[in-house]
């Protein structure tokens, strides 16, 4: 049996921020089963927590002693992290569900790792080559939808924490790649193991502390806010004015790509006072969600229209505003419940049964 007494100061430090970091991870994973937020919510927290954890056990082989017939676990659950990062930012910032699709490059980085080692391959071999590069690849996506998202967020709480929080993690996912593949070709590193832990040490308190302390806002209880009540004052009435004036006389909706830094320059409205107009005065926790209502209701009156019926789903996106028909078909869903095929044939079937009954 191995006791803290046996191993160097080094290593024991390092035993204890790692089990700091887990212990910090399971504490929040527990919270969030009993916060009021989705049960999505709470299958994502827990499957990303979980393998968070499998890594920091399982970093460098350290720690892993005192863990015993878990090890493979933890192995496996190390292999995918780079998946499980990604799918935490896809859930929070894009309002992904849990899914087959979504745990896809998890699965393929774990089986990556269990091929090199059942087949014996070098440290640098093509498995962990491959492994590696889809990291990196995951990395950056979640950084552009970290960005993307917080430039989208019209809730000033959420702005603060769940963005350098989400970034932070998928930088260090990058740094720690980069510092592992250099380690495997041969560079010692004796300082690593405890920088390592150090590092995960602080990320994970720091995560535990806004995940639980948000109280639902890091993943927004619901798309849309109630908005402020009474008459707004004579400055925020000019700036809706101006705003409601672009969206809806002018369409500005419809154009792709549309950003909110856009939109405040062309309304002349500053930024930071245009979110708040959304939010506060129109009830819209999210830019994106803002705009889509919109390309939506659109979408559905071209939808209904029978003389219609031979324009495609796709030319129907991309007329109102969306780069392609994944994001349209998902806005669509989460606003009416069904796909805009399904909304079509539903409506034009209600046309038809009113018509036959005239």
């Amino acid at each position: 049996m191995i006791t803290l007494a046996m191993l160097s100061p080094p290593t024991t430090a390092e035993l204890l921020l790692r089990g700091l970091s887990v212990g910090s991870m399971m504490a929040t994973v527990v919270g969030m089963w009993r916060m009021p937020v989705s049960r999505n919510a709470k299958v994502a927290t827990t499957i990303f927590f979980t393998a968070v954890s499998g890594y920091v056990l399982d970093a460098y082989g350290r720690a892993v002693m005192l863990v015993g017939f878990g090890y493979p676990i933890c192995w496996l659950l190390d292999a995918g992290i780079a998946g499980y990062v990604w799918m935490m930012i896809l859930v929070v910032f894009e309002d992904r569900k849990v899914s087959p699709l979504i745990l896809a490059p998890a699965v393929l980085q774990t089986a990556l790792d269990v091929t090199g080692s059942l087949t014996h391959a070098s440290p640098n071999g093509l498995p962990y080559t491959i492994r590696d590069g889809i990291s990196l690849l995951l990395a950056a996506h979640a950084l552009l939808l970290v960005f993307r998202g917080w430039r989208g967020d019209l809730v000033e709480a959420r702005r603060r924490l769940r963005g350098p929080f989400m970034a932070t993690v998928a930088l260090f996912v990058i740094v720690q790649t980069v510092l592992d593949s250099i380690r495997r070709h041969g560079v010692a590193m004796d300082w690593m193991p405890l920088a390592n832990a150090a590092a995960v040490a602080v990320i994970t308190v720091i995560g535990a502390g806004i995940f639980l302390d948000g109280r639902g806002v890091i993943f927004g209880a619901s798309r849309f806010a109630s908005p402020a009540p009474g008459a707004p004052a004579a400055a925020d009435e000019a700036g809706l004015s101006r705003l409601l004036q672009a969206m809806d006389a002018e369409m500005l909706w419809r154009q792709e790509g549309l950003t909110i830094g856009k939109l405040a320059e062309r309304i002349g409205v500053p930024e930071h006072r245009l979110r708040r107009l959304i939010n506060d005065h129109l009830g819209h926790r999210n830019f994106t969600d803002f705009v889509n209502s919109r390309r939506i209701e659109a979408a559905k009156r071209v939808l209904s229209d029978p003389t219609q019926a031979r324009t495609t789903v796709a030319a129907i996106a991309y007329d109102h505003g969306f780069a392609s028909l994944g994001p349209f078909n998902r806005a669509f869903k989460a606003e009416t419940g069904a796909s805009p095929r399904e909304w079509r044939q539903r409506e034009q079937a209600k046309a038809a049964g009113a018509t036959a009954a005239e």
